[in-house]
This record gives structure tokens, C-alpha cells and sequence, in this order.
């Protein structure tokens, strides 16, 4: 699990810029890395001393973005990550993110399975049903 959590946290270091630019493909990719970056902001300071890289009970968090989507900081990863790619469309920044996308799902799946034994987190993930992605997983 330790690989997929520094691949998953860190691995977006090895994006390159390039590829094709666009005014608006630019402007959307920062756009989304902005949002991105509220929504990590906001996902941390909720967090607080709960944060950690590998899976662990570190006490359960269900208030602000918490009790929107489960996982709200990896998504904020995902949000800025498509950003950068959007700016930097290359089949290697692709190849990346896809690595990088499945150990964010690795760390999910991990972290449900570890907390699934907790009641209240049972409780709450019956109450917020989206892991990542709002209306999709």
C-alpha cells in the first residue's frame, strides 16, 4: 500500500508540459487546477490532524466537503491532474495519470475496507454515497 499512496499522492511530479495548446484548452485546464486547488485547500483544513498516506483509523471526518463526496481530497487530486492534462495534452502525462488514478483507487478501496469496520463509518458511507466523482462513483 505504501507504493500506491507515494505514487498516488506524488506521481503527478512526473507530468510534462507540451502537446497542442488551445486559448481555451489553457483556460480550462487552469480553471479546473484552480477548483482543484480550493477543493484540496478545503479538504485539508476539514481533515486536519485525520490526514495521513496510508490507510489508518485516524478518527471519522463527515462535516464540510466531507459530507459531500467520501473522498474529497483524492478528488481534488483528479481535478487538478485533468487540468494539467487538459494544458498538457501528451500521451505521457495520460500514461501518468492513469497509474496515478489507479493508485488513488487502490487507496480508496483500502481505506473503505480498513474503516469498513467501524460502525459509524459504515453509518456514513449509507449517508454519503459517493466515494470521488459526485453523481458517478
Amino acid at each position: 500500500m505504501w507504493i500506491a499512496a507515494y505514487l498516488g499522492t506524488f506521481g503527478a511530479s512526473l507530468l510534462r508540459p507540451g502537446g497542442p495548446h488551445s486559448g481555451w484548452l489553457d483556460t480550462g485546464g487552469l480553471f479546473l487546477q484552480g477548483i482543484g486547488i480550493v477543493v484540496g485547500v478545503v479538504s485539508l483544513a476539514t481533515l486536519g490532524r485525520s490526514l495521513g498516506l496510508v490507510p489508518a483509523h485516524r478518527g471519522l471526518v463527515t462535516s464540510g466537503v466531507y459530507g459531500f463526496l467520501r473522498h474529497p481530497l483524492y478528488a481534488s487530486y483528479v481535478l487538478a491532474d485533468l487540468g494539467y492534462l487538459l494544458q498538457s495534452p501528451r500521451l505521457w502525462n495520460l500514461a501518468v495519470l492513469g497509474v496515478v488514478g489507479m493508485c488513488q483507487v487502490a487507496r480508496i478501496v483500502s481505506e473503505e475496507k480498513l474503516l469498513g469496520t467501524d460502525a459509524a463509518y459504515r453509518a456514513y458511507a449509507l449517508q454519503t454515497r459517493r466515494r470521488l466523482i459526485p453523481g458517478v462513483w
